[in-house]
């Protein structure tokens, strides 16, 4: 395919299909390369294991109460197979059930350079899936066809919810098997080398993010890092002369949170405001009608596999032939088809001890909700997806440049600064019924503005991290060091996030390196409007990018310029 994709002849194509005819090749080298370089199938045993396959066929809330919306929540499904026939669906996830003696059968063969961390993540996972298979897959298959079947049809369906059952038994078993496998044999011979190498990692860099060099790339982090560490630095001097930015965090910021009970709530609310702000500043032009995003409790079997929770994005086809809204009017919420879900995780329901309880909440203060809300929703990725639904290619409803989508997230945290979005009257909730505290709207915005650059700082952290361990120039543990000594990670934190430079080589870059991109093409924009005499709009440069698709910033240079 990749011979045939070089044989087009550019020059006849319009910058749209040229754009398109590069994505399609740098993907297709990037699979040769990770297939045959990266060999994940060789060090990984999660590779074997397709959760995600199950669950994009399934509510994955399943019957599950949401405070928002509950009837919603049961009605709908994972992004991407909303409009799938429950009939097709059940009978995909049948097929990939029986798929599983096999699949688990080839990682035995295939896995003969095992790294350390990625087998301890993977018998965790065995543990979870194996879990869900036996207690939850059957209660969320009834739950699909509950809400989407009227009473007289359930019946149909008893026989494939039987050949289910008997297959998700035999899949569990193999899990179990497999996972013997990983902790008798996987363990004793696994490396605790977790770098892949200069060459492959590069390779990575340029397919997927059109990056030249590793080197230039940890030299923008290193430097965004100390420019970001010096900007805190400076800013906790102005809150308070006597505190360092860790000390203000710990002591002043992070004891300043929702209680459990209301911690769903709390994001809600933001999320909300954060949409009502991006209308009033005019940040875009238009979205589509019917939009809006629902919040829910994360299903126990999904807690193990994220911190916090997660952001589902809406599916990237709702959106064909639907109408437009000018983001003055509110758009109707009947008959919603373009749907973003926050996936949050019940302290509340998790009983922890109290200790544990406030340390969960606790990295989950105001200033975090406040500047993670327009990141994940309005303008961030939801609106990002929304947009993309609109474009007219196909190609560009559902290909996402990771370089792009996570730059655009950290932008518009950067954007919610800049545009007042952090000034606003924090009320604080207590245990007690008595009165509530406030913080004010000044003192508010410079807290948020330091977590805001906290979390930043992370990123920027990210590039180094992701670089020098996979270039063989840091370890796992000195990665966890750093974590712990620069940006506050907790030890049992910064181990899964260590685990992403491994598992997602290129990924943790993308952040930091597609904000200072986004940074410098609006300063470019912004110097082309003053050179032609007019007046630079954010609202214009927003649209111009986001109605070009997810694409890579050297890409997006051919359809601006």
């Amino acid at each position: 395919m990749l011979e045939e994709a070089e044989c087009i002849d550019e020059s006849v194509l319009t910058p749209d299909q040229l754009v398109d005819l590069r994505i399609i090749v740098s993907q297709l080298k990037l699979k040769i390369v990770k297939w045959h370089k990266l060999q994940m199938q060789n060090r990984d045993p999660g590779f074997y294991l397709p959760l995600n396959a199950i669950l994009f066929l399934l509510p994955v809330w399943g019957p599950e109460k949401s405070v928002l919306d509950a009837a919603s929540l049961v009605e709908c499904s994972h992004p991407g197979v909303a409009e799938m026939p429950v009939s097709e669906r059940l009978m995909a996830l049948l097929s990939r059930l029986q798929t599983f003696p096999k699949l688990l059968q080839s990682g035995q063969e295939n896995l003969t350079s095992p790294v350390q961390i990625l087998v301890d993540t993977a018998q965790k996972t065995c543990s979870s899936f194996r879990s869900f298979l036996e207690e939850d897959l059957l209660v969320l298959c009834r739950a699909l066809v509950s809400a989407n079947s009227s009473t007289d049809l359930r019946n149909n369906y008893r026989p494939i919810l039987d050949e289910i059952t008997f297959a998700s038994g035999v899949a569990a078993k193999c899990i179990e098997k497999y996972e013997a496998f990983i902790r008798d044999e996987l363990f004793p011979k696994a490396s605790s080398s977790s770098g892949i190498g200069k060459e492959v990692y590069e390779s990575i860099l340029k397919y997927d993010h059109f990056i030249e060099s590793s080197d230039e790339l940890l030299a923008l982090g290193e430097q965004h890092f100390r420019e970001v560490k010096s900007e805190l630095q400076s800013l906790a001097k102005q809150i308070d002369p006597r505190k360092t930015w860790q000390e203000i965090t710990k002591c002043v910021i992070r004891p300043k949170h929702p209680q459990a009970s209301e911690l769903l709530s709390a994001y809600m609310a933001e999320i909300q405001r954060a949409r009502e702000h991006m209308i009033s500043k005019g940040l875009v032009s238009q979205f589509p009608c019917e939009e809006k995003v629902l919040g829910f409790n994360t299903p126990k079997f999904l807690v193990p596999f994220t911190p916090f929770g997660d952001f589902l994005n809406p599916s990237p086809f709702a959106g064909m032939g639907c109408e437009r809204s000018s983001s003055e009017q509110q758009p109707s919420i009947a008959d919603v088809r373009h749907v973003g879900h926050l996936m949050l995780h019940s302290v509340e329901a998790m009983k922890l001890p109290k200790e544990e309880e406030e340390e969960l909440l606790s990295a989950q203060d105001y200033t975090w909700i406040s500047v993670i809300a327009p990141h994940e929703t309005y303008p961030g990725h939801h609106m990002q997806a929304l947009l993309a639904q609109c474009h007219p290619r196909v190609l560009r409803k559902c290909y996402e440049s990771i370089l792009f989508y996570e730059g655009w997230g950290l932008y518009t945290e950067e954007l919610a600064y800049e545009t007042g979005f952090f000034e606003k009257d924090q009320h604080i909730s207590e245990d007690t019924d008595e009165s509530k505290e406030i913080i004010p709207a000044s003192e508010f915005a410079k807290l948020a503005r330091l977590t805001q650059l906290r979390l930043r700082l992370w990123r920027a952290a990210r590039i180094i991290l992701d670089v020098k361990l996979n270039t063989g120039q840091l370890s796992f543990e000195g990665c966890q060091e750093f974590l712990h000594r620069e940006v506050m990670f907790i030890p049992s934190v910064s181990r899964g996030e260590v685990y992403i430079y491994v598992s997602r080589p290129g990924y943790a870059s993308c952040y930091v390196t597609g904000f200072v991109m986004l940074m410098k093409l609006r300063e470019q924009m912004r110097q082309k409007s003053v050179v032609a005499g007019e007046k630079f709009s954010l609202r214009h440069f927003h649209d111009s990018l986001l109605s070009k698709g997810c694409i890579p910033f050297k890409l997006l240079e051919v359809l601006l310029c």
